[in-house]
Protein backbone atom coordinates (compact mmCIF):
# COMPACT_ATOMS: atom_id res chain seq x y z
CA UNK A 1 0.00 0.00 0.00
CA UNK A 2 2.82 2.38 0.90
CA UNK A 3 6.27 2.55 -0.65
CA UNK A 4 9.33 0.92 0.83
CA UNK A 5 10.75 4.41 1.44
CA UNK A 6 7.70 5.38 3.47
CA UNK A 7 7.95 2.28 5.66
CA UNK A 8 11.66 2.92 6.12
CA UNK A 9 10.89 6.46 7.26
CA UNK A 10 8.33 5.22 9.80
CA UNK A 11 10.87 2.65 10.99
CA UNK A 12 13.48 5.36 11.59
CA UNK A 13 10.93 7.62 13.30
CA UNK A 14 9.94 4.71 15.56
CA UNK A 15 13.54 4.17 16.63
CA UNK A 16 13.98 7.90 17.21
CA UNK A 17 10.89 7.99 19.46
CA UNK A 18 12.15 4.94 21.33
CA UNK A 19 15.53 6.53 22.08
CA UNK A 20 14.10 9.91 23.11
CA UNK A 21 11.38 8.23 25.15
CA UNK A 22 13.79 6.13 27.22
CA UNK A 23 14.83 8.99 29.53
CA UNK A 24 11.84 11.26 28.97
CA UNK A 25 8.57 9.36 28.61
CA UNK A 26 7.52 5.79 29.49
CA UNK A 27 4.43 6.39 27.34
CA UNK A 28 6.60 7.26 24.34
CA UNK A 29 8.65 4.10 24.95
CA UNK A 30 5.49 2.01 24.61
CA UNK A 31 4.03 3.95 21.66
CA UNK A 32 7.29 3.72 19.71
CA UNK A 33 7.31 -0.07 20.03
CA UNK A 34 3.70 -0.21 18.84
CA UNK A 35 4.63 1.93 15.82
CA UNK A 36 7.61 -0.28 14.99
CA UNK A 37 5.57 -3.46 15.22
CA UNK A 38 2.57 -2.17 13.19
CA UNK A 39 4.91 -0.80 10.54
CA UNK A 40 6.72 -4.16 10.39
CA UNK A 41 3.42 -5.98 9.84
CA UNK A 42 2.09 -3.45 7.30
CA UNK A 43 5.30 -3.51 5.26
CA UNK A 44 4.94 -7.29 4.70
CA UNK A 45 7.90 -8.83 2.83
CA UNK A 46 8.04 -11.34 5.67
CA UNK A 47 10.25 -13.95 4.02
CA UNK A 48 13.07 -11.49 3.40
CA UNK A 49 12.79 -10.14 6.92
CA UNK A 50 12.82 -13.56 8.54
CA UNK A 51 15.79 -14.60 6.40
CA UNK A 52 17.61 -11.48 7.62
CA UNK A 53 16.70 -12.32 11.20
CA UNK A 54 17.99 -15.88 10.88
CA UNK A 55 21.39 -14.53 9.87
CA UNK A 56 21.62 -12.42 13.02
CA UNK A 57 22.46 -15.06 15.60
CA UNK A 58 23.11 -12.51 18.34
CA UNK A 59 19.59 -11.13 18.05
CA UNK A 60 18.17 -14.65 18.03
CA UNK A 61 19.94 -15.28 21.32
CA UNK A 62 18.30 -12.30 23.02
CA UNK A 63 14.94 -13.37 21.59
CA UNK A 64 15.66 -16.63 23.38
CA UNK A 65 15.59 -14.73 26.68
CA UNK A 66 11.99 -13.79 26.02
CA UNK A 67 11.22 -17.35 24.95
CA UNK A 68 12.57 -18.53 28.31
CA UNK A 69 9.81 -16.64 30.06
CA UNK A 70 7.19 -18.29 27.87
CA UNK A 71 8.62 -21.79 28.19
CA UNK A 72 8.97 -21.53 31.97
CA UNK A 73 5.24 -21.01 32.31
CA UNK A 74 5.19 -24.83 32.40
CA UNK A 75 6.63 -24.53 35.92
CA UNK A 76 4.20 -21.83 37.07
CA UNK A 77 1.13 -21.85 39.28
CA UNK A 78 0.45 -18.10 39.35
CA UNK A 79 -0.36 -17.40 35.69
CA UNK A 80 -1.67 -13.90 36.43
CA UNK A 81 1.73 -12.81 37.72
CA UNK A 82 3.49 -14.83 35.02
CA UNK A 83 1.59 -13.17 32.19
CA UNK A 84 2.14 -9.77 33.82
CA UNK A 85 5.89 -10.45 33.88
CA UNK A 86 5.82 -11.52 30.22
CA UNK A 87 3.97 -8.30 29.33
CA UNK A 88 6.71 -6.35 31.11
CA UNK A 89 9.36 -8.19 29.07
CA UNK A 90 7.68 -7.57 25.68
CA UNK A 91 10.48 -5.11 24.70
CA UNK A 92 12.82 -8.15 24.69
CA UNK A 93 10.63 -9.58 21.91
CA UNK A 94 9.40 -6.61 19.90
CA UNK A 95 12.51 -4.45 19.61
CA UNK A 96 15.14 -7.11 18.75
CA UNK A 97 12.67 -8.85 16.44
CA UNK A 98 11.87 -5.69 14.42
CA UNK A 99 15.38 -4.23 14.40
CA UNK A 100 17.04 -7.58 13.79
CA UNK A 101 14.93 -8.33 10.71
CA UNK A 102 15.10 -4.88 9.10
CA UNK A 103 17.62 -3.50 6.65
CA UNK A 104 20.64 -2.56 8.66
CA UNK A 105 21.01 1.11 9.46
CA UNK A 106 23.91 3.13 8.13
CA UNK A 107 26.74 4.60 10.15
CA UNK A 108 25.32 8.07 9.57
CA UNK A 109 21.88 6.99 10.77
CA UNK A 110 23.33 5.33 13.85
CA UNK A 111 25.31 8.45 14.77
CA UNK A 112 22.18 10.56 14.42
CA UNK A 113 20.29 8.17 16.66
CA UNK A 114 23.04 8.43 19.25
CA UNK A 115 22.81 12.22 19.11
CA UNK A 116 19.04 12.01 19.61
CA UNK A 117 19.50 9.75 22.64
CA UNK A 118 22.13 12.08 24.09
CA UNK A 119 19.80 15.05 23.53
CA UNK A 120 17.00 13.25 25.36
CA UNK A 121 19.35 12.54 28.27
CA UNK A 122 20.37 16.20 28.45
CA UNK A 123 16.75 17.38 28.50
CA UNK A 124 15.89 14.80 31.17
CA UNK A 125 18.86 15.86 33.30
CA UNK A 126 17.77 19.52 33.12
CA UNK A 127 14.24 18.51 34.16
CA UNK A 128 15.76 16.67 37.12
CA UNK A 129 17.69 19.77 38.15
CA UNK A 130 14.45 21.76 38.03
CA UNK A 131 12.89 19.08 40.23
CA UNK A 132 15.78 19.41 42.68
CA UNK A 133 15.32 23.18 42.81
CA UNK A 134 11.59 22.77 43.46
CA UNK A 135 10.51 24.22 40.10
CA UNK A 136 8.67 20.99 39.18
CA UNK A 137 6.20 19.23 41.47
CA UNK A 138 6.59 18.80 45.21
CA UNK A 139 9.89 19.31 47.08
CA UNK A 140 12.00 16.16 47.49
CA UNK A 141 13.59 14.78 50.67
CA UNK A 142 16.07 12.46 48.92
CA UNK A 143 18.52 13.58 46.24
CA UNK A 144 17.84 10.40 44.25
CA UNK A 145 14.19 11.40 43.86
CA UNK A 146 15.25 14.18 41.52
CA UNK A 147 15.05 11.48 38.83
CA UNK A 148 11.26 11.53 38.73
CA UNK A 149 10.59 10.19 35.21
CA UNK A 150 12.30 6.82 35.59
CA UNK A 151 14.21 5.23 38.48
CA UNK A 152 17.49 6.93 39.28
CA UNK A 153 19.42 3.68 38.78
CA UNK A 154 18.10 3.07 35.24
CA UNK A 155 18.56 6.74 34.42
CA UNK A 156 22.12 6.53 35.70
CA UNK A 157 22.84 3.61 33.35
CA UNK A 158 21.47 5.59 30.42
CA UNK A 159 23.61 8.59 31.37
CA UNK A 160 26.68 6.35 31.54
CA UNK A 161 26.02 5.10 28.00
CA UNK A 162 25.37 8.67 26.81
CA UNK A 163 28.78 9.70 28.16
CA UNK A 164 30.54 6.95 26.23
CA UNK A 165 28.40 7.56 23.14
CA UNK A 166 29.46 11.23 23.24
CA UNK A 167 33.10 10.22 23.58
CA UNK A 168 32.71 7.80 20.66
CA UNK A 169 31.25 10.54 18.44
CA UNK A 170 34.07 12.91 19.41
CA UNK A 171 36.68 10.32 18.44
CA UNK A 172 35.02 8.61 15.48
CA UNK A 173 32.36 11.03 14.29
CA UNK A 174 32.90 13.16 11.20
CA UNK A 175 32.13 16.45 12.92
CA UNK A 176 33.63 19.91 13.00
CA UNK A 177 35.70 21.06 15.95
CA UNK A 178 32.81 23.14 17.33
CA UNK A 179 30.51 20.09 17.43
CA UNK A 180 33.18 17.99 19.12
CA UNK A 181 33.69 20.74 21.69
CA UNK A 182 29.96 20.71 22.44
CA UNK A 183 30.03 16.94 22.84
CA UNK A 184 32.96 17.28 25.20
CA UNK A 185 30.94 19.79 27.22
CA UNK A 186 28.07 17.29 27.30
CA UNK A 187 30.40 14.66 28.76
CA UNK A 188 31.49 17.04 31.53
CA UNK A 189 27.89 18.04 32.28
CA UNK A 190 26.67 14.45 32.49
CA UNK A 191 29.55 13.48 34.77
CA UNK A 192 28.75 16.47 36.99
CA UNK A 193 25.07 15.51 36.95
CA UNK A 194 25.87 11.97 38.12
CA UNK A 195 27.79 13.50 41.01
CA UNK A 196 24.91 15.87 41.83
CA UNK A 197 22.46 12.95 41.74
CA UNK A 198 24.82 10.81 43.86
CA UNK A 199 24.39 8.01 41.32
CA UNK A 200 27.01 5.72 42.84
CA UNK A 201 26.18 2.71 40.68
CA UNK A 202 26.48 4.72 37.46
CA UNK A 203 29.62 6.52 38.63
CA UNK A 204 31.25 3.23 39.60
CA UNK A 205 30.33 1.64 36.26
CA UNK A 206 31.52 4.68 34.30
CA UNK A 207 34.78 4.74 36.23
CA UNK A 208 35.53 1.04 35.84
CA UNK A 209 34.78 1.02 32.11
CA UNK A 210 36.81 4.19 31.59
CA UNK A 211 39.82 2.67 33.35
CA UNK A 212 39.45 -0.56 31.41
CA UNK A 213 39.04 1.34 28.13
CA UNK A 214 42.10 3.50 28.73
CA UNK A 215 44.23 0.43 29.48
CA UNK A 216 42.98 -1.43 26.39
CA UNK A 217 43.56 1.56 24.09
CA UNK A 218 47.00 2.18 25.60
CA UNK A 219 47.94 -1.44 24.98
CA UNK A 220 46.91 -1.25 21.33
CA UNK A 221 48.09 2.24 20.45
CA UNK A 222 51.07 2.97 22.72
CA UNK A 223 54.53 1.71 23.54
CA UNK A 224 55.10 -0.72 26.39
CA UNK A 225 56.42 2.13 28.55
CA UNK A 226 53.30 4.27 28.01
CA UNK A 227 51.02 1.29 28.54
CA UNK A 228 52.82 0.38 31.77
CA UNK A 229 52.67 3.96 33.03
CA UNK A 230 48.94 4.29 32.33
CA UNK A 231 48.23 0.92 33.92
CA UNK A 232 50.15 1.87 37.07
CA UNK A 233 48.32 5.23 37.23
CA UNK A 234 44.96 3.46 36.98
CA UNK A 235 45.93 0.97 39.66
CA UNK A 236 47.09 3.77 41.98
CA UNK A 237 43.77 5.57 41.41
CA UNK A 238 41.83 2.48 42.49
CA UNK A 239 44.12 1.82 45.45
CA UNK A 240 43.89 5.48 46.49
CA UNK A 241 40.10 5.37 46.47
CA UNK A 242 40.08 2.15 48.48
CA UNK A 243 42.55 3.63 50.98
CA UNK A 244 40.36 6.73 51.41
CA UNK A 245 37.20 4.68 51.99
CA UNK A 246 39.15 2.44 54.40
CA UNK A 247 40.20 5.56 56.32
CA UNK A 248 36.58 6.72 56.55
CA UNK A 249 35.52 3.28 57.75
CA UNK A 250 38.18 3.09 60.46
CA UNK A 251 37.42 6.63 61.60
CA UNK A 252 33.76 5.69 61.95
CA UNK A 253 34.05 2.30 63.62
CA UNK A 254 37.37 2.11 65.48
CA UNK A 255 36.33 2.42 69.15
CA UNK A 256 37.71 5.33 71.16
CA UNK A 257 35.18 5.02 74.01
CA UNK A 258 34.91 2.64 76.94
CA UNK A 259 32.42 -0.13 76.21
CA UNK A 260 31.97 -1.34 79.81
CA UNK A 261 28.86 0.46 81.14
CA UNK A 262 29.99 0.02 84.75
CA UNK A 263 32.97 2.26 84.04
CA UNK A 264 30.97 5.09 82.44
CA UNK A 265 29.92 8.31 84.21
CA UNK A 266 26.63 8.01 86.07
CA UNK A 267 25.74 11.71 86.44
CA UNK A 268 25.61 14.73 84.15
CA UNK A 269 27.24 18.03 85.06
CA UNK A 270 23.77 19.08 86.26
CA UNK A 271 23.63 16.10 88.62
CA UNK A 272 21.03 14.12 86.65
CA UNK A 273 21.29 10.43 85.85
CA UNK A 274 22.72 9.18 82.56
CA UNK A 275 21.17 6.26 80.70
CA UNK A 276 23.50 3.81 78.94
CA UNK A 277 21.87 1.22 76.70
CA UNK A 278 23.26 -2.23 77.58
CA UNK A 279 22.55 -3.41 74.02
CA UNK A 280 24.03 -0.41 72.25
CA UNK A 281 26.12 -1.30 69.22
CA UNK A 282 25.44 1.74 67.03
CA UNK A 283 28.64 3.78 66.67
CA UNK A 284 29.55 7.23 65.35
CA UNK A 285 33.23 8.15 65.01
CA UNK A 286 34.23 5.40 67.42
CA UNK A 287 31.73 6.32 70.17
CA UNK A 288 28.49 4.61 71.18
CA UNK A 289 25.38 6.51 70.13
CA UNK A 290 23.21 5.24 73.00
CA UNK A 291 25.57 5.92 75.89
CA UNK A 292 25.47 9.07 78.07
CA UNK A 293 21.82 9.97 77.48
CA UNK A 294 19.77 12.26 79.71
CA UNK A 295 16.40 12.73 78.06
CA UNK A 296 15.09 15.29 80.56
CA UNK A 297 17.99 17.65 79.89
CA UNK A 298 17.73 17.08 76.13
CA UNK A 299 14.00 17.85 76.11
CA UNK A 300 14.46 21.12 78.01
CA UNK A 301 17.56 22.29 76.13
CA UNK A 302 16.36 21.30 72.67
CA UNK A 303 13.05 23.15 73.23
CA UNK A 304 15.00 26.37 73.64
CA UNK A 305 17.14 25.80 70.51
CA UNK A 306 14.57 24.45 68.05
CA UNK A 307 10.89 24.76 67.15
CA UNK A 308 10.77 21.02 66.37
CA UNK A 309 10.04 18.79 69.41
CA UNK A 310 13.02 16.67 70.42
CA UNK A 311 10.92 13.53 69.86
CA UNK A 312 9.23 14.87 66.70
CA UNK A 313 9.96 14.59 62.98
CA UNK A 314 12.70 16.35 61.06
CA UNK A 315 12.12 18.14 57.74
CA UNK A 316 12.49 14.80 55.93
CA UNK A 317 9.71 13.19 57.94
CA UNK A 318 11.97 10.98 60.05
CA UNK A 319 12.45 10.89 63.82
CA UNK A 320 14.71 13.77 64.78
CA UNK A 321 15.91 12.00 67.92
CA UNK A 322 18.04 9.45 66.08
CA UNK A 323 19.79 12.08 63.96
CA UNK A 324 20.30 14.27 67.04
CA UNK A 325 21.92 11.46 69.04
CA UNK A 326 24.16 10.47 66.14
CA UNK A 327 25.22 14.06 65.44
CA UNK A 328 26.07 14.75 69.08
CA UNK A 329 28.02 11.49 69.30
CA UNK A 330 29.95 12.24 66.11
CA UNK A 331 31.19 15.46 67.74
CA UNK A 332 32.19 13.67 70.92
CA UNK A 333 29.37 15.35 72.83
CA UNK A 334 27.06 13.69 75.33
CA UNK A 335 23.31 13.60 74.97
CA UNK A 336 22.57 16.13 77.72
CA UNK A 337 22.17 19.87 78.31
CA UNK A 338 25.86 20.58 77.79
CA UNK A 339 25.86 18.68 74.51
CA UNK A 340 22.84 20.55 73.11
CA UNK A 341 24.22 23.92 74.20
CA UNK A 342 27.55 23.16 72.52
CA UNK A 343 25.86 22.99 69.12
CA UNK A 344 25.95 26.02 66.85
CA UNK A 345 22.78 27.42 65.28
CA UNK A 346 23.90 26.03 61.92
CA UNK A 347 24.35 22.58 63.45
CA UNK A 348 20.88 22.71 65.00
CA UNK A 349 19.47 23.49 61.55
CA UNK A 350 21.48 20.64 60.06
CA UNK A 351 20.00 18.17 62.58
CA UNK A 352 16.53 19.50 61.77
CA UNK A 353 17.27 18.73 58.11
CA UNK A 354 18.31 15.16 58.86
CA UNK A 355 22.12 15.49 58.95
CA UNK A 356 23.39 12.69 61.18
CA UNK A 357 27.10 13.45 61.61
CA UNK A 358 29.47 16.39 61.88
CA UNK A 359 31.41 14.68 59.09
CA UNK A 360 28.44 15.33 56.78
CA UNK A 361 28.03 18.98 57.75
CA UNK A 362 28.18 21.13 54.60
CA UNK A 363 29.35 18.15 52.54
CA UNK A 364 28.23 17.23 49.00
CA UNK A 365 25.41 14.77 48.37
CA UNK A 366 27.89 12.30 46.85
CA UNK A 367 30.14 12.37 49.92
CA UNK A 368 27.06 11.85 52.10
CA UNK A 369 26.10 8.85 49.96
CA UNK A 370 29.58 7.33 50.30
CA UNK A 371 29.54 7.97 54.05
CA UNK A 372 26.08 6.40 54.30
CA UNK A 373 27.31 3.30 52.47
CA UNK A 374 30.28 2.96 54.82
CA UNK A 375 27.97 3.43 57.81
CA UNK A 376 25.64 0.73 56.48
CA UNK A 377 28.50 -1.73 56.00
CA UNK A 378 29.85 -1.13 59.48
CA UNK A 379 26.46 -1.54 61.12
CA UNK A 380 25.77 -4.67 59.10
CA UNK A 381 29.08 -6.13 60.21
CA UNK A 382 28.12 -5.47 63.83
CA UNK A 383 24.81 -7.25 63.43
CA UNK A 384 22.40 -4.31 63.13
CA UNK A 385 19.41 -5.27 60.92
CA UNK A 386 19.82 -4.15 57.32
CA UNK A 387 16.19 -3.21 56.59
CA UNK A 388 15.93 0.21 54.97
CA UNK A 389 19.64 0.44 54.10
CA UNK A 390 20.11 0.65 50.35
CA UNK A 391 23.21 -1.52 50.04
CA UNK A 392 23.26 -3.92 52.98
CA UNK A 393 19.63 -4.98 52.67
CA UNK A 394 20.62 -6.30 49.26
CA UNK A 395 22.86 -8.82 51.02
CA UNK A 396 19.76 -10.21 52.69
CA UNK A 397 17.89 -10.23 49.39
CA UNK A 398 20.76 -12.24 47.89
CA UNK A 399 20.69 -14.70 50.78
CA UNK A 400 16.97 -15.20 50.24
CA UNK A 401 17.48 -15.68 46.49
CA UNK A 402 20.19 -18.30 47.04
CA UNK A 403 17.98 -20.23 49.45
CA UNK A 404 15.08 -20.22 46.97
CA UNK A 405 17.33 -21.23 44.07
CA UNK A 406 18.88 -24.03 46.11
CA UNK A 407 15.41 -25.44 46.79
CA UNK A 408 14.55 -25.19 43.06
CA UNK A 409 17.98 -25.84 41.63
CA UNK A 410 17.43 -27.23 38.14
CA UNK A 411 14.22 -25.63 36.84
CA UNK A 412 13.67 -22.68 39.19
CA UNK A 413 10.29 -21.57 40.49
CA UNK A 414 8.89 -20.63 37.08
CA UNK A 415 8.01 -17.33 35.42
CA UNK A 416 4.98 -16.59 37.57
CA UNK A 417 5.98 -17.87 41.00
CA UNK A 418 8.94 -15.63 41.82
CA UNK A 419 6.90 -13.22 43.94
CA UNK A 420 5.18 -16.01 45.87
CA UNK A 421 8.47 -17.82 46.47
CA UNK A 422 9.85 -14.74 48.24
CA UNK A 423 6.64 -14.25 50.22
CA UNK A 424 6.74 -17.85 51.43
CA UNK A 425 10.39 -17.59 52.46
CA UNK A 426 10.01 -14.22 54.19
CA UNK A 427 7.06 -15.57 56.15
CA UNK A 428 9.46 -18.14 57.60
CA UNK A 429 12.41 -15.76 58.07
CA UNK A 430 12.34 -12.04 57.34
CA UNK A 431 16.17 -11.80 57.51
CA UNK A 432 15.89 -8.81 59.84
CA UNK A 433 14.27 -6.76 57.08
CA UNK A 434 10.82 -6.22 58.54
CA UNK A 435 7.66 -6.33 56.45
CA UNK A 436 8.35 -3.05 54.65
CA UNK A 437 11.65 -4.13 53.09
CA UNK A 438 10.90 -7.66 51.89
CA UNK A 439 11.98 -7.42 48.28
CA UNK A 440 13.38 -9.50 45.44
CA UNK A 441 17.05 -10.12 44.73
CA UNK A 442 18.05 -6.77 43.19
CA UNK A 443 20.51 -8.87 41.21
CA UNK A 444 19.55 -9.93 37.69
CA UNK A 445 21.76 -13.00 37.75
CA UNK A 446 20.13 -14.30 40.92
CA UNK A 447 16.67 -13.39 39.65
CA UNK A 448 17.21 -15.50 36.54
CA UNK A 449 18.65 -18.33 38.65
CA UNK A 450 15.60 -18.26 40.95
CA UNK A 451 13.19 -18.09 38.00
CA UNK A 452 14.72 -20.58 35.57
CA UNK A 453 17.09 -22.73 37.60
CA UNK A 454 20.47 -23.89 36.32
CA UNK A 455 19.23 -24.84 32.85
CA UNK A 456 17.61 -21.52 32.10
CA UNK A 457 20.39 -19.59 33.80
CA UNK A 458 22.99 -21.33 31.60
CA UNK A 459 21.11 -20.24 28.47
CA UNK A 460 20.92 -16.69 29.84
CA UNK A 461 24.71 -16.58 30.26
CA UNK A 462 25.32 -18.00 26.78
CA UNK A 463 22.94 -15.46 25.20
CA UNK A 464 24.83 -12.62 26.86
CA UNK A 465 28.32 -13.94 26.09
CA UNK A 466 27.68 -15.08 22.48
CA UNK A 467 27.78 -11.59 20.85
CA UNK A 468 31.32 -11.11 22.16
CA UNK A 469 32.43 -13.93 19.84
CA UNK A 470 31.46 -11.85 16.80
CA UNK A 471 32.89 -8.48 15.81
CA UNK A 472 30.42 -5.81 16.87
CA UNK A 473 30.10 -2.04 16.92
CA UNK A 474 32.60 -0.62 19.47
CA UNK A 475 29.81 0.91 21.55
CA UNK A 476 28.14 -2.48 21.86
CA UNK A 477 30.96 -3.70 24.12
CA UNK A 478 30.61 -0.61 26.30
CA UNK A 479 26.84 -1.01 26.44
CA UNK A 480 26.96 -4.69 27.36
CA UNK A 481 29.61 -3.98 30.02
CA UNK A 482 27.30 -1.35 31.56
CA UNK A 483 24.44 -3.84 31.58
CA UNK A 484 26.44 -6.78 32.95
CA UNK A 485 27.86 -4.73 35.83
CA UNK A 486 24.42 -3.31 36.61
CA UNK A 487 23.07 -6.88 36.83
CA UNK A 488 25.17 -7.33 39.99
CA UNK A 489 23.34 -4.63 41.90
CA UNK A 490 19.93 -4.40 40.27
CA UNK A 491 17.12 -6.34 38.57
CA UNK A 492 17.76 -4.26 35.46
CA UNK A 493 15.35 -6.19 33.21
CA UNK A 494 12.51 -6.26 35.73
CA UNK A 495 11.11 -2.87 34.74
CA UNK A 496 9.84 -1.28 31.53
CA UNK A 497 12.68 1.25 31.44
CA UNK A 498 15.36 -1.38 32.08
CA UNK A 499 14.00 -3.93 29.60
CA UNK A 500 13.53 -1.25 26.93
CA UNK A 501 17.02 0.17 27.48
CA UNK A 502 18.56 -3.29 27.18
CA UNK A 503 16.51 -4.42 24.18
CA UNK A 504 16.71 -1.05 22.43
CA UNK A 505 20.46 -0.68 22.38
CA UNK A 506 21.06 -4.39 21.98
CA UNK A 507 19.00 -4.32 18.77
CA UNK A 508 20.24 -0.92 17.61
CA UNK A 509 23.96 -1.55 18.05
CA UNK A 510 23.76 -5.03 16.53
CA UNK A 511 21.97 -3.42 13.56
CA UNK A 512 24.37 -0.51 13.40
CA UNK A 513 26.73 -1.79 10.77
CA UNK A 514 27.95 0.49 8.04
CA UNK A 515 25.49 -0.63 5.37
CA UNK A 516 23.47 2.19 3.88
CA UNK A 517 20.16 0.97 2.43
CA UNK A 518 19.55 2.01 -1.15
CA UNK A 519 16.81 4.48 -2.06
CA UNK A 520 15.97 5.26 1.55
CA UNK A 521 16.06 8.57 3.38
CA UNK A 522 19.15 9.33 5.43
Amino acid sequence: MFSAGFHRLIYLVGIAMLLVGMPLSPAMMSISQFILLINWIAEANYKTKLDTLKQNKSVLMVLGLFALHLIWLFNTTDFVYGLSDIKLKLPLLIIPFVLGSAIKISTQELNRFLLLFISGIIVASICCIFKLWGWIGEPIDDIRKMSFIISHIRFGLMISLAIFASAFLVIKGDYQLTSKFLLGTVILWLLLFLIIMSAMTALLITGLISIGGVIIVAKKKSSIAVFTGISIACIFSIVGFLYWTSYLYNKQFSLVEEADISKLDKKTAEGNNYYHSPNSISIENGMYVYHHICENEIAESWKIRSSIPWNGKNTKGKNIQGAMYRFLTSKGLRKDKAGINALSAEEITAIENGVTSIDLFNKSALFKRIHQTIWELGNYRMGIPAGGNSLTQRFEFWKAALIISKENLFFGVGTGDVKQAYIDLYNKDDFGLGTKYRKRAHNQYLTFLVTFGLFGFAFFLVSIIYPFMIKQHPLFYVFIAIVLISFLNEDTLESQAGATFFAGFYGLLLSGRAITPKNTPV
